[in-house]
């Protein structure tokens, strides 16, 4: 800003510039919808877990995303205490982001945040890394919206088959209503919805057909003011059909519905459909799939020797001769990692990425059964947030859900803004969470929070990342 400054008085062509105010508009980011956001940084897992990445690329890396993150929360004046998973890149955003949130305190850029409804109490900010939970983001996705990002290449609302296709999350309102629901589910609402618009036009007609008499005219005068509005109806109803029946091929062609079952039933740990998996890997489908399922199939797995074993006899599917798996190795790599260091000195170097795994085995071990009450489906991140939201009158009851929770803070870190110091998280209660994926996030996640949030209606829920990356994007990373 004071660069610009300097070089519009230095031009001499405006005799002075105080006329002129410049305003920093925090543009580090994308809100794709009103609570869900991603900082548009690419590639970001690997750069964040490459050991090719040099300390200064990392460092203007994790600068970026910490730069990026405050924007958000400046946009949304809000000034929430910074929680995030000890070690990697998730403390060093973490810690960054709340260094920014007391600058900007002390330049008085969060004059609304600072008084925040009291009723509503403070919101918490919620770090983590992409290392928490790798098989989410390879999961094939079975809902609408997830099928448009992984199927057929959504990016920033916009889809290109024939045509490129803008579908807007507000004022689409079958999208907004239903675009987490499975695809069969989405199928027939839009069904419901085009025979509804059928009816309305039809009936419009009717009402409209030549006459002369007054009644007659104010008839034709609603069917104009409504013609409109049934117009864009049935774009956005002839839109979501198109896509649709694309989906539907691509779901007939790949096998996604398959794909997506077996997948759920090991990342919900509702059992490993091993003939399932089996015919899958030697299917006529593409090889990008078949390797996101081994992967699955392989963290699921990974402390069941007997059963990597039956799953290693099928990697002649997704790996051969002069066709190298590079995602595996790493995923291997990292198991290897945590199996033989499972406790290490704080001052020993560790691997980003190994310290992830850990954290993830550790919130598998702590929350797995434990917060999944009923037979829900929660991903780990959700599971997380289930448990840092839970209520008082659920803690007073204690219980072994107020156990696991209690040891799994115990892997989190906290820091009030106001003051730098570390947060105790164990007596404190939140209603508000705003969730970060440092390394790419998955519409999976998304959604799932999203429907936990619908389960406890005086809770909220913000998600983003350093980009929403589709599993085939995923996968590359890897």
């Amino acid at each position: 800003m004071e660069s610009l400054a300097e070089q519009l008085a230095a031009t001499g062509a405006l005799p002075s510039i105080r006329h002129i105010r410049v305003f920093d508009q925090t543009l580090s980011f994308v809100a794709e919808s009103n609570d869900l956001y991603s900082l548009m940084l690419h590639k970001s897992f690997t750069t964040l877990n490459s050991r090719r990445t040099a300390d200064v690329d990392m460092e203007h890396h994790v600068d970026n995303i910490s730069l990026g993150l405050s924007h958000v929360l400046l946009s949304q004046q809000v000034l929430p205490l910074v929680a995030f998973a000890r070690n990697g890149p998730a403390e060093m955003i973490g810690q960054k982001v709340s260094g920014l949130l007391g600058d900007l305190l002390r330049e008085n850029a969060m004059g609304a945040a600072v008084n925040n409804d009291p009723s509503v109490g403070r919101p918490l900010l919620l770090v983590v890394d992409r290392n928490s939970d790798i098989a989410a983001g390879l999961h094939h996705p079975f809902t609408y919206r997830g099928l448009l990002i992984d199927a057929l290449g959504m990016h920033l609302n916009k889809v290109e088959i024939d045509s490129v296709i803008d579908i807007d999350p507000v004022n689409d309102k079958v999208f907004a209503q239903h675009g987490g629901k499975d695809f069969g589910d989405f199928s027939e609402r839009v069904k419901r919805e085009l025979d509804d618009y059928t009816r309305e036009y039809e009936s419009l007609s009717r009402a409209n057909a030549p006459k002369f008499d007054s009644d007659s005219k104010q008839a034709i005068s609603e069917m104009l003011a409504n013609a409109p509005k049934l117009r864009e109806r049935k774009q956005s109803l002839d839109s979501h059909v198109k896509l649709a029946h694309t989906i539907l091929k691509k779901i007939t062609d790949g096998h996604l519905d398959k794909y997506h079952g077996v997948e759920a039933g090991l990342i919900f740990s509702e059992g490993f459909d091993m003939t399932a998996f089996a015919e899958l890997m030697g299917s006529n489908t593409p090889l990008g799939d078949k390797q996101r399922i081994y992967l699955v199939a392989f963290i699921a797995n990974a402390s069941d020797e007997i059963k990597l074993a039956e799953i290693d006899k099928l990697r002649h599917f997704v790996e051969g001769e002069g066709m190298p798996f590079p995602a595996l190795q790493y995923i291997r790599r990292l198991r290897s990692w945590s199996m033989n260091n499972p406790q290490r000195n704080g001052n020993e170097p560790q691997n980003a990425a190994s310290i992830g795994w850990s954290l993830a085995q550790n919130l598998a071990k702590n929350i797995t059964n434990t917060f999944t009450q009923g037979g829900k489906r929660q991903l780990t991140l959700t599971r997380l947030v289930d448990a840092l939201l839970e209520d008082r009158a659920a803690s007073a009851r204690g219980g072994a859900a107020t156990a696991a929770r209690a040891k799994l803070i115990e892997g989190l870190g906290a820091v009030e803004p106001r003051t730098s110091r570390p947060v105790d998280l164990s007596d404190l209660r939140f209603n508000q969470v705003i969730v970060f994926v440092a390394g790419g996030g998955t519409i999976s996640e998304y959604e799932n929070l999203k429907l936990w949030e619908q389960e406890h209606p005086r809770k909220s829920v913000i998600y983003g990342s350093t980009d929403i990356v589709s599993g085939v994007e995923f996968l590359g990373e890897l």
